[in-house]
């Protein structure tokens, strides 16, 4: 890895500021290595930017990047469970009150964790992605945007992608409202663990 790049890496605050960075340096990497065109921190609606705009074959791709934190995912003594999307009608206060203590306590190999926490929703997380995106869309002609999400692991790619196909989600109804039409592309990947 170069000197620009790991000098970027280490100014990062913290493990999920890292990945953050990672994932931009990936991004950026294979643009250099392809010789495509492309602006770091391209602004394009007043004082919003992008991550990456790339001039492809008289086409615009505005490129925002966005890593979800892994770091609580780190902390083995934590007995993790996911909630993973919300659904009319689903009562998350029972499942929140009764049923994961329940899970919990029944658990039988709960003594190698010395607590149990429920994880936040990813559609939160995506939803606010989402709406971050909106803002700093461009709506010119050939142009596409595109939202590039970089997840820890394969485990956490399947909560995104179940999100974004499950038509049960609200994140599907958002999807479908025009207001988010111009979000062309929503490119998930996993390259951080391993």
């Amino acid at each position: 890895m170069n000197e620009e790049y790991l000098s970027r890496i280490k100014k990062a605050q913290n493990e999920d500021a890292k990945m953050q960075v990672f994932s931009e340096i990936i991004v950026e990497n294979t643009l250099k290595s392809k010789n495509i065109e492309y602006t770091k921190d391209k602004k394009i609606n007043g004082n919003k930017d992008v991550d990456f705009q790339v001039n492809y074959d008289n086409w615009i791709y505005n490129i925002e990047i966005k890593t979800p934190g892994f770091i609580r995912r780190l902390n083995t003594d934590i007995l993790y469970y996911s909630v993973d999307y919300r659904i009319d009608n689903f009562d998350h206060n029972l499942i929140k009150t009764e049923i994961i203590p329940n899970l919990y306590n029944k658990t039988s190999d709960k003594m190698n964790y010395k607590q149990y926490s429920i994880l936040t929703r990813e559609d939160y997380r995506l939803e606010e992605y989402l709406k971050l995106m909106k803002s700093k869309i461009n709506k010119a002609d050939h142009t596409t945007n595109v939202l590039f999400i970089s997840l820890y692991d394969s485990q956490h790619l399947c909560e995104y992608f179940k999100l974004l196909a499950d038509t049960n989600s609200l994140i599907d109804r958002i999807l479908k409202h025009r207001e988010y039409e111009d979000i062309h592309i929503i490119i998930l990947v996993c390259f951080i663990k391993n």
